[in-house]
């Protein structure tokens, strides 16, 4: 066995344990320098991935550049001075262009890999329910959509004579209902729809009989 063939098998075995290995991400649109070891064989693999070609240049160090049939590729120093100029091309269509730089110190394998996408971007459309039908969802079918109750904000609202308050209120990410409550004291009439003010983004709903004059209402958080 020859000393080459001695070097890329123990490469190839010890790249089984990953230690000291340099994990970077593939960037097409870059070319990516990496300092390699001018003592040692280097093993250059693509994360999940086999590579498939590579181009060299120049040309003559193409034998300190061999593509393994496993889709690793190793890297050998000897006979070299400058700077190596190389370009991979992965079995899945990643193609990733690399100057090497041979350096001293000890030979450790270089991991590629593919960068994890981003996540979606947050939905700014409107909810598929229109505000009123998250209310009385809310109101009768027992405070759904994801509602957290906190205390009163104490907000004032005058029907005729009768001064309601925001005793309770809950919120979620994009809406606030607030429970507005008239004096104990105070008799039922018609459903105050005065309280609708044209520049709000407010839904109204009556209470759940006359004799109990309170009403909720639903509003945007950003008019709070």
């Amino acid at each position: 066995m020859t000393l080459f063939c001695k070097k890329l098998l123990f490469v190839f075995l010890a790249g089984l344990l990953p230690f000291g290995a340099q994990a970077l991400y593939l960037n097409p649109e870059k070319v990516m320098t990496l300092s390699i070891s001018r003592s040692g064989l280097t093993r250059l693999s693509v994360k999940k991935d086999k590579i498939q070609d590579i181009f060299v240049h120049p040309a003559e160090a193409s034998n300190n550049v061999q593509l393994h049939k496993s889709g690793h590729v190793f890297l050998t120093p000897e006979g070299l001075e400058g700077p190596l100029s190389v370009t991979l091309i992965t079995e899945v269509g990643h193609t990733q262009d690399l100057l090497l730089k041979f350096v001293s110190k000890t030979a450790s394998p270089i991991y590629l890999e593919e960068r994890a996408p981003l996540p979606p971007p947050i939905s700014l459309q409107a909810p598929s329910k229109s505000p009123g039908e998250i209310l009385s969802e809310f109101i009768f079918k027992g405070r759904q959509g994801g509602f957290e109750e906190n205390p009163g904000t104490g907000e004032q609202r005058q029907v005729q004579e009768v001064i309601y308050r925001c005793l309770r209120s809950w919120t979620n990410n994009m809406y606030r209902i607030c429970l507005f409550e008239a004096p104990p004291e105070e008799k039922g009439f018609e459903t105050p729809l005065s309280l609708v003010k044209r520049d709000e983004d407010i839904v109204l709903v009556p209470g759940r009989s006359r004799n109990l004059p309170s009403f909720y209402v639903l509003q945007f958080r950003h008019n709070k």
